[in-house]
């Protein structure tokens, strides 16, 4: 087997066992969403039936729900100011951008004899890419 051949088949089975283990840990996550739901519910309910022994249904009801309105407006306001304008980074982008305009003015006429063998390289890899993923 030629050396490029193990190095394909070694990228394919990485690649294989990537995918296995994000599989598994977005199942594993679900499942202790799932289950923090369930825990969160049940606490909700305990807390209301103490709250109601101490204060009564309808006061507890308020009670809790003015506790979650709080905690509410809390989020709201965070991802307001979260949100805000960001910072201005023409002073970083602008040197960077012409350097880079430069750049790839001089690499264009060196890449044009190139070009047919580059695109043709680069669709079939993401054909057989795109094959191998959608298995």
């Amino acid at each position: 087997m030629n050396p490029l051949g193990l190095i394909s088949l070694l990228g394919a089975v990485m690649i294989k066992d990537r995918i296995r283990r994000a599989k598994q840990r977005a199942a594993l996550l679900c499942l202790a969403a799932i289950t923090g739901l369930v825990a969160a519910v049940l606490f909700l309910a305990a807390m209301q039936i103490w709250l109601a022994e101490i204060y009564g249904p309808f006061n507890a009801n308020l009670l809790l729900g003015g506790i979650f309105l709080v905690i509410c407006l809390c989020f709201v306001v965070t991802a307001r100011v979260m949100s805000g304008s960001a910072p201005d980074v023409s002073t970083f982008t602008k040197p960077a951008l012409r350097e880079s305009t430069k750049f790839v003015a001089r690499q264009r006429y060196a890449f044009a004899s190139k070009a047919p063998l580059v695109i043709g390289t680069t669709a079939i890899i993401g054909g057989l890419v795109g094959r191998y993923l959608s298995r």
